[in-house]
């Protein structure tokens, strides 16, 4: 894989073959080059947001994949589909911060299976 588009479908085998600063470096190049609205100062932020969920996909976690599917069936398309399940990537990030709470794993399944294109679109996530 010599370039990563969010907008098309990732070979999942080939995707994880990479090591994660292939991984990161495909991605950053896209954001560098693509998305212009992108502060420089949150280039890695946001490429490893779309590394979390594209590594997601590749295992097949099941959550992520129903997530996905269902923004997808919703209106989302692929790109704003990798924001919306990123941003409740994020939150968990920063729960995770916060807390000594041993059921995170369990919270973030839930945060996925309510994710919806409108609840994103609205900023409730």
């Amino acid at each position: 894989m010599d370039r990563y588009n969010p907008s098309k479908n990732i070979e999942p085998d080939v995707w994880l073959a990479l090591d994660e600063d292939e991984r990161l470096g495909l991605i950053e190049e896209y954001v560098q080059n693509e998305e212009d609205e992108i502060d420089d100062s949150i280039v890695s932020i946001h490429a490893t947001a779309h590394c979390i969920v594209e590594n997601q996909l590749a295992q097949k976690e099941k959550e992520t994949e129903d997530a996905y599917a269902r923004l997808r069936r919703q209106g989302l398309n692929r790109h704003e589909t990798i924001h919306a399940v990123a941003s409740v990537v994020f939150g968990h990030i920063n729960d995770a911060l916060g807390t000594e709470d041993k059921d995170l794993t369990t919270r973030y399944k839930s945060r996925l299976r309510k994710l919806t294109a409108k609840r994103w679109l609205k900023g409730k996530y």
